[in-house]
C-alpha cells in the first residue's frame, strides 16, 4: 500500500510493505517481513523482521527477529513487567528501549544504536560526488582565467563562464546537502540503550562502531557513549560505570 496498513490479528509469513505505518494488533511469526515508510506497532514479534522510517513500537516481546528503525525501537509499550527483547538484532539511530534485554538461554542479543547506514551512505557518496566537482570547477576556472588573459579566438568565454558557474552552483549544492547530513550523524552521539528491569545472558551493545559484550547480570540502567568514546553504564541511582 502506498498509504497505511491495519492487521486486526496475526501475520503470519506473510509480507507487508506501506508508504505510511502500518499498525497489527495481533503478533507478527514465520518468517513475516513487515516494512513501512514510517511506524510499526504489533503485541509481538518472533522470528520475523521488521523495518521502519520513524519508529517500532511492540507491546509485549521481541524474540528472535531483525528490527530496524531510523528513529528508535521500543519493546514492552504495554507490558512494563513481561516486555523484553531476546535474541536476534535490533538496530535504531537514536534509542532503544526495553523492560528486559536478553535471556539467559536466549543465544546471543545484539543491539546497536548511533548508526544510520542510509545517511552514511549518503554522506560517503557526497564527499566523493564534491571532491569530484571541486576537481572540474578548477578545471573551468583554469580555462576561464586562461581565456581572458591569452584572447578566445574561438568564442569560448562565455560558454566557460556559464559552465563555470553552473559547476559553483552544484558544488554549493552538494555542500550544503553535506553540512545537512553532518548535523544529523551528529545527533547519533546522543543515541541510548534504556532497560527499565535489567540485563541477563549474553548481549552485545554497539555505538556506531564502539561495542561492548555483556556477559553478566546488570540492573535497570541506560548504556550510552560519551564524547571520547568510552561506552558507559548508568544505573538507576546515577552511577556511572566505564564498560570495557
Amino acid at each position: 500500500a502506498t498509504g497505511d496498513i491495519v492487521v486486526k490479528g496475526l501475520v503470519e509469513g506473510g509480507q507487508l510493505e506501506a508508504g505510511g505505518s502500518i499498525s497489527i494488533t495481533g503478533g507478527v511469526i514465520a518468517h513475516a517481513i513487515v516494512r513501512a515508510a514510517q511506524a510499526v506497532s504489533a503485541r509481538f514479534v518472533e522470528n520475523a523482521s521488521m523495518h521502519a522510517g520513524t519508529t517500532i513500537a511492540i507491546a509485549d516481546m521481541a524474540v528472535h527477529s531483525d528490527l530496524q528503525a531510523l528513529n528508535e525501537i521500543l519493546v514492552g509499550t504495554q507490558s512494563a513487567q513481561r516486555g523484553r527483547l531476546v535474541g536476534g538484532v535490533a538496530r535504531a539511530m537514536m534509542r532503544v528501549r526495553t523492560p528486559q534485554l536478553g535471556a539467559t538461554a536466549g543465544g546471543v542479543t545484539k543491539v546497536q544504536v548511533g548508526v544510520n547506514p542510509a545517511l552514511e551512505n549518503r554522506h560517503r557518496e557526497l564527499v566523493e560526488l564534491g571532491d569530484r566537482q571541486k576537481i572540474e570547477e578548477e578545471k573551468l576556472q583554469k580555462v576561464f582565467q586562461h581565456l581572458t588573459r591569452h584572447g578566445d579566438p574561438r568564442g569560448m568565454l562565455d560558454r566557460v563562464q556559464a559552465a563555470w558557474k553552473q559547476s559553483l552552483e552544484v558544488w554549493g549544492k552538494t555542500i550544503a546537502e553535506k553540512t545537512e547530513l553532518e548535523q544529523q550523524l551528529a545527533l547519533t552521539a546522543s543515541a541510548r540503550i534504556e532497560v527499565s528491569i535489567g540485563v541477563s545472558g549474553d548481549v552485545d551493545i554497539v555505538f556506531g562502531k564502539a561495542g561492548r559484550r555483556l556477559r553478566r547480570n546488570y540492573g535497570a540502567g541506560a548504556y550510552s557513549i560519551t564524547p571520547d568514546g568510552k561506552v558507559v553504564f548508568t544505573d538507576a541511582a546515577g552511577q556511572v560505570t566505564e564498560l570495557s
